[in-house]
């Protein structure tokens, strides 16, 4: 069974808030290291260059092609791929941060926040027992529901 071509485009806007605070870290690590000499710079370097590089393996796309269901991650650079008929099931989760003010608080700056706050999570289980996951957070327009009428075509058909 040969599938349609759908693919993702990225929303920048979670992964830029990660990038955001993990730049300040390091603005601040610099600062302490050259203008006030501490031992604590190290550690102000060190989370956020982890933060940044967790902002930047969070810019992914997902892409069907070929009866593959592709993750795209880290702008681009890892590519995870799993064939489409090795599906067994898969969950969707509603995620609910509307409770919470200050869920992606830097965000607020410069995007429409109330967007980001309730989401959906889904998890492709696979033959072997593993699993990938879909965060809508990460996908921009409405595209996921295309990839999840490909996904149910192929559940329903194996």
């Amino acid at each position: 069974m040969h599938t349609s071509k759908i693919k993702t485009k990225v929303d920048y806007n979670v992964q830029l808030q990660l990038i955001i605070i993990g730049v300040l870290l390091l603005i601040v690590g610099l600062y302490l290291e050259f203008y006030k000499p501490h031992r604590t710079s190290f550690w102000w370097l060190t989370f956020g260059s982890i933060i940044v590089l967790i902002g930047l393996w969070n810019v992914k796309t997902y892409e069907i092609s070929e009866n593959y269901f592709k993750t795209h991650r880290f702008l681009g650079l890892i590519t995870k791929q799993r064939k489409m008929n090795e599906i067994v099931s898969f969950n969707i989760k509603e995620i609910d941060f509307k409770f919470s003010p200050y869920a992606f608080f830097i965000l607020a700056i410069y995007a429409k926040r109330s967007s980001y706050l309730r989401f959906r999570l889904v998890k492709l289980k696979f033959i072997d027992g593993k699993t990938m996951r879909i965060n809508e957070n990460y996908i921009k327009g409405n595209t996921l529901n295309k990839l999840l009428q490909e996904v149910k075509k192929h559940v329903k058909n194996n």
